[in-house]
C-alpha cells in the first residue's frame, strides 16, 4: 500500500487523511510496471483503440 500511495498518489505516510485527485495516466503506468499479469491484461482490455508499436515506442 505504501508503494502504491507514494508511486501513484505522490503521498508519504502521514497521519492526516486527504483524498487527492488521482492521475489516471500515472495509475496506468503504475499498473503496467508493478501490477500482476491479470491486472495488466484487464487494463489493456479497457483500451478501445489499437496499440501501435513504431520505432520502439507504443502509441494509441
Amino acid at each position: 500500500m505504501n508503494k502504491f500511495t507514494q508511486g501513484v498518489l505522490g503521498q508519504t505516510t502521514e497521519k492526516r487523511i486527504r483524498i487527492p485527485k488521482v492521475d489516471v495516466r500515472n495509475y496506468a503506468k503504475y499498473v503496467l510496471r508493478e501490477g500482476s499479469n491479470e491486472e495488466k491484461r484487464e487494463l489493456l482490455g479497457c483500451l478501445k483503440s489499437p496499440l501501435i508499436l513504431k520505432n520502439g515506442k507504443v502509441a494509441l
